[in-house]
């Protein structure tokens, strides 16, 4: 039975919060809410952050047998929810990603029943030990949607069971070859009473061919009891990310028959890859196939609710084909649609824990078992390839570099930040750490994000450079890169903010999450006449930032580059963001950017200065990146530079390994004797490719040099 729809709602006072979840409370005059919904939408609710009590008055016949149980599920709340039926208090729940369910067999009647839920999602704080509610970004961080999106925002139902019902489930895939599959499964059920049970796991190909059985009896004690075990499928069909090969999925049935009357108790379905991935100093395998990993960032959808389920496909689609391999789910647990999209597109997903920023010390508790359930939920999911335990535990004012706004004493805790112990990076990350390990060891576990490599520490973290935005230079990636390399492992923070194209005003930016330190010193409003202009150069920067940097960390690949992760997918807010798509889907030129730097085969060139003098000697080394599984044939570079009549050429010969960075030669030369713009083009020709590449210098007087 559903019971969504429209439900009585209203804020909490000192009056409701004694009175209201009681049956006989009047709520006539209430005003109404949609169950899926967020109380922000409405009008009468827009500005309250809280706590907000939701009502439902329903009757419900049924024809269940005698022994059957009714279940309470509640798919998704956001995010700390009490929930009582008929005056009876049922229980809790803080995670917003899963659902919970509550036995209401002894409190449900056939009429007149009422339920009552009471919702708090506060605005959280920021700061190293403020943040209590786990919902991540979908409240805090650079891609957080600006509306609150506290409210039932998943389908409320009424379920049926047999005496033995199940729980809790996930089904892990723990080894992958060709010869065989292991999967491990673990099984809560909840008994109404002691009684024998038999468990039924079946497998099934796509085809639907049944190709592994496994049956087993339990004697159930009465209430919970959990049960692990393993099944072995001889020589299965391998899971790949796409760009690597196929995507064959299977069914794992598993049905829990009640012995004494042979009927179904429960049962539930997953769907399975066979895969193995591992992470090495971000060096990453699949199957034992090295993959340099090219990936983007996607934030959580404004108002889940109302998110069509295409919206999640489309996103997945869309990083296939833009020459990605990996979506980072970024500080926060997606749709059901996502997961299930990139098993079958075979994209890969850095599936992020719903942890960002600074957190206060009594979540642990309730972290761990957000953990828990994040792995029960996502478990099964073969595109799912890493766990990442939190994000920005120095808290989001020390991403990356300081910057010009801070004063020194605050650049030293800042920089500090990053490598002493702090209770979010040592103990509640390594808490959350330890509970994946334990539940999940099929997955690399990153133990935290955004976070500069410290020399004391062996953990590895994905380093934000923000280099061209929040600090330094867009093309000094290379130089940083020799310095440290570990800061290029897998860089993390690569983008930079653009806005909508309309006619800004001289004070902008000035919404919410808008970098303004960054802004004025990378792409100040007021270096431009109008608005217009300010708004094409702030999008024409974001997509010279990500080719440059995209192309630097390509060149550097396996050595000591295992890929990286451009910020972003999609702007969070209508004016603007880091996203190379704007909140309507409309693509930025950061796209075709981002498109033409990840295609499988490029040829680079070592950035060339901003400027340059007449006579200042250049050299330029040209490189070939091939990512597929084979080596391109005998080949043809040439690398030209030219200005105002003048040209300089050079050309090569030869064959591009497969899955590798080949020097090509280096381009030298002398800046001749004009002023004004030198254009640099490459271009790589064999049988099957046509690639070509631009860059520009400006040639200005030795004196201004």
């Amino acid at each position: 039975m559903d019971l969504s729809g429209m439900w009585k709602a209203a804020t909490v006072d000192s009056e409701l919060n004694r009175l209201g979840t009681a049956k006989e409370t009047d709520d006539s005059s209430w005003h109404t809410l949609p169950v899926p919904g967020h109380w922000s939408q409405d009008p009468n609710f827009r500005e309250s952050n809280g706590p907000v009590l939701y009502r439902k008055t329903f009757n419900y016949e049924t024809n269940n047998k005698a022994q059957d149980r009714t279940w309470l599920t509640l798919e998704g709340m956001l995010s700390q929810a009490e929930i009582w039926l008929n005056d009876h208090y049922l229980g809790s729940s803080s995670t917003y990603f899963a659902s919970t369910h509550f036995d209401v067999t002894n409190y449900i009647t056939a009429e007149n029943n009422v339920l009552a839920i009471e919702i708090s999602c506060p605005q959280e704080k920021t700061g190293q030990r403020a943040k209590r509610s786990i919902t991540g970004s979908l409240q805090t961080g650079l891609l957080a949607p600006p509306t609150l999106p506290g409210g039932i925002w998943k389908n409320v139902r009424l379920q049926t069971t047999g005496p033995s019902a199940i729980k809790h489930g996930r089904v892990l895939c723990t080894k992958a070859n060709e010869n065989k599959g292991e999967l491990a499964l673990r099984l809560v059920l909840d008994a109404q009473q002691a009684s024998e049970n038999e468990v039924i796991t079946k497998v099934y190909a796509a085809d639907n061919s049944l190709v592994a059985e496994k049956t087993a009896i339990h004697m159930l004690a009465s209430g919970e009891n959990r049960f692990d075990w393993q099944l072995d499928i001889e020589q299965p069909k391998l899971w790949w990310p796409a760009a690597l090969g196929s995507q064959p999925l299977y069914r794992v049935e598993v049905t829990v028959v009640d012995t004494a009357s042979t009927a179904v108790s429960d049962q539930k379905t997953w769907r399975i890859g066979f895969r193995e991935i591992t992470n090495n100093k971000f060096l990453w395998t699949i199957n034992g196939e090295r993959l340099f990993v090219k990936g983007i960032a996607s934030g959580p959808k404004q108002y889940l609710a109302d998110v069509d389920e295409g919206e999640y496909i489309n996103d997945i689609k869309t990083v296939k084909d833009s020459g990605l391999d990996m979506l980072r789910i970024y500080g926060h647990i997606s749709d059901k649609a996502t997961y299930d999209a990139a098993d079958e597109m075979g994209v890969l997903l850095w599936q992020d824990l719903p942890f960002v920023g600074g957190y206060a010390t009594g979540v642990r508790s309730k972290a761990k078992e957000a953990t828990r359930l994040a792995v029960d939920f996502l478990g099964n999911h073969p595109s799912v390839a890493l766990w990442c335990c939190s994000n920005l535990p120095n808290d989001e004012a020390s991403i990356g570099s300081t910057t010009s706004s801070q004063t020194p004493r605050k650049r030293l805790v800042t920089s500090g930040r990053h490598f002493l112990p702090t209770w979010n990076k040592s103990v509640l990350s390594s808490t959350i750490k330890r509970e994946i390990s334990n539940a999940d060891s099929s997955r690399p576990i990153v133990h935290y994000s955004g976070s500069m490599p410290s020399p004391f520490a062996t953990e590895r973290s994905d380093a934000h450079l923000w280099l061209g935005w929040r600090s330094g230079n867009a093309k000094a990636l290379d130089r940083k890169a020799k310095q440290w390399p570990r800061l290029v492992e897998f860089p993390g923070g690569i983008g930079s903010q653009s806005v909508q194209i309309a006619d800004w005003g001289r004070s902008e930016p000035s919404w919410v999450r808008a970098d303004l330190d960054a802004f004025a010193t990378y792409v100040p409003r007021s270096a431009y006449p109008d608005g217009v202009s300010w708004a094409h150069a702030t999008r024409n920067y974001q997509a010279e930032l990500l080719k440059s940097q995209i192309e630097t960390l390509r060149r550097l690949k396996y050595s000591p580059t295992g890929g990286f992760c451009v910020f972003a997918l999609n702007d969070s807010e209508p004016q603007g963001g880091y996203g190379i798509f704007d909140t309507e889907g409309n693509a930025k030129p950061g796209y075709d950017a981002l498109v033409d730097a990840c295609r499988p085969v490029i040829v680079v060139a070592t950035t060339p200065p901003q400027t340059t003098y007449e006579g200042q000697k250049i050299a330029l080394d040209i490189h070939a990146v091939n990512d597929q599984r084979t080596p391109v044939g005998q080949a043809q570079v040439q690398a030209q530079v030219s200005g105002a009549g003048w040209l300089h050429r050079q050309v090569w010969q030869g064959s591009i390994g497969a899955d590798t960075c080949d020097k090509i030669g280096t381009l030298a030369f002398s800046v001749p004797a004009i002023i004004g713009t030198l254009t640099i083009d490459v271009e790589l020709v064999s049988d099957e490719l046509a690639i070509t590449n631009r860059y520009h210098c400006v040639v200005i007087p030795a004196a201004e040099s």
